[in-house]
């Protein structure tokens, strides 16, 4: 593939020098080009090895993490040489998705709603990847430890302010302070947008961010927006639901005077038009799908 940049060169020193990484990124830099390197170059340097790859979502896996894996191995020069062969699953929402190099040696890729499938997958040489690791739950995480891996790569938004990434990430804060051999360490590394190599360039000719990307994300936004700080500048949260909506709006929003109020309204002919919006689950994790109502005044 083409080299890596500067950043993903300091993601991949940290997946060989240590037992544990966790990467807090923004977005657009690249974060599924270089796990879609990392996949084959652990199965192709290490016979009979085995990759697990999980995530919120088994679609996920399938249209972005497994095209990425799947660019990197049919553009391989060692694929195309025939010195070891791959088969590579193709549907979006196949599961386990797979990369095969012989019987048993293997990628494979469960949504964390079907991961327990995993727990009977052993390898002298096991590498797990956490695909969008906010969103996955402590019960996971601990059902990855199950798996004895050799090493395990974290990597995702900074979108919430608890949970076992969270946990991870503050682990490799510690680690770095009380000197953790790598062996048994969690490096921990957080990379803004900001950080691109091609943050000085109109149009980035690889899809990284770029400065009009930057700027347009702050004008719609805002730089102070937990969404901006989240996903641009890889800002954790410091809070969890109150992050977006505060709690006291949510008070007055749900409180029997408000209820009345709107009651009042509607009676007279004044709740004005109805409006729905649905949000699909599409079984990520413990997501529900929900329908929601409203009008002029409430929900």
């Amino acid at each position: 593939r083409p080299p890596m940049h500067y950043l993903q060169r300091e993601w991949a020193k940290a997946v060989v020098d240590y037992r544990v990484t966790a990467i807090e990124t923004g977005n657009a830099l690249g974060k599924d080009w270089f796990v879609g390197c990392i996949v084959p170059w652990w199965l192709y340097t290490r016979p009979k090895s085995l990759v697990i790859v999980t995530g919120p979502s088994q679609t996920l896996l399938g249209s972005v993490t497994w095209k990425e894996i799947r660019r990197a191995v049919e553009d391989s020069p060692i694929f195309k040489a025939g010195v070891l062969k791959a088969k590579i699953t193709s549907g979006v929402k196949t599961s386990p998705q797979m990369l095969e190099v012989a019987p048993g040696w293997q990628a494979l890729g469960f949504s964390t709603t079907s991961v327990e499938r995993a727990s009977g997958q052993h390898a002298k040489d096991l590498l797990v990847i956490v695909e969008e690791s906010s969103g996955v739950e402590d019960q996971i995480w601990e059902a990855l430890d199950g798996l004895k891996y050799t090493k395990l790569l974290a990597i995702g938004n900074p979108i919430r302010a608890a949970g076992g990434f969270v946990n991870l990430c503050n682990q490799g804060e510690a680690d770095a302070k009380n000197g953790v051999p790598p062996r048994l360490a969690v490096k921990y590394i957080n990379t803004p947008s900001t950080a691109s190599p091609h943050v000085h360039m109109d149009q980035s000719p690889y899809g990284l961010a770029d400065k009009t990307w930057l700027e347009a994300m702050a004008r719609k936004y805002g730089k102070e927006s937990a969404w901006y700080k989240a996903h641009v500048l890889a800002i954790r949260p410091k809070l969890s639901h109150e992050i977006l909506i505060q709690t006291e709006w949510l008070q007055r929003a749900t409180s029997e005077a408000a209820g009345r109020a709107a009651a009042e309204w509607r009676n007279a002919g004044q709740g004005g038009t109805r409006r729905l919006s649905c949000d699909v689950g599409e079984g990520v994790g413990n997501a529900r799908s929900v329908v929601v109502v409203r009008d002029d005044v409430g929900i």
